[in-house]
């Protein structure tokens, strides 16, 4: 049985018995792929009966695991993989933007290597073309 209650950041079910299965993203896009993985959770706490509730507790936007029990509650939060940014973040601040389109344009003609994003030893139109085809709206 599940009974399910939703809002726009959390879902709650209810197991009455059965084995809770976790599944993590393996964030490898295009390819969406997931493997079975506790995180670490012991495989006591996932049989028997359960509250649990998925939600964002730490403000990241990545889900996070809470599983209540009679004898206590849990709490397990998902830490999101370190994925590179785009390419054409030059200044890594998550986006590419007019921070770093002055970036390359400042070092136009030289061989600059974060702002030489094709790596053909020099800042010119065909870094450019990168950098605005990877443009953060």
């Amino acid at each position: 049985m599940r009974t399910a209650g939703t809002t726009s950041s959390s879902q709650t079910w209810t197991w009455t018995s059965g084995t809770i299965h976790i599944y993590q993203n393996n964030a490898n896009p295009p390819n969406v792929s997931f493997t079975e993985n506790l995180g670490g959770i012991p495989t006591s706490i996932l049989t028997g009966g359960h509250d649990v509730a998925v939600m964002n507790i730490n403000g990241d936007e990545w889900p996070d695991l809470v599983i209540g029990r009679c004898s206590g509650t849990q709490v397990w939060i998902n830490v999101p993989p370190d994925l590179p940014g785009p390419e054409a973040d030059i200044n890594d601040d998550g986006v590419v933007d007019g921070l770093d389109l002055g970036i390359l344009l400042a070092q136009w003609g030289t061989a600059h290597p974060g702002a030489d994003l094709d790596d053909n030893g020099i800042v010119n139109g065909l870094d450019l073309g990168i950098l605005l085809s990877q443009w953060t709206l």
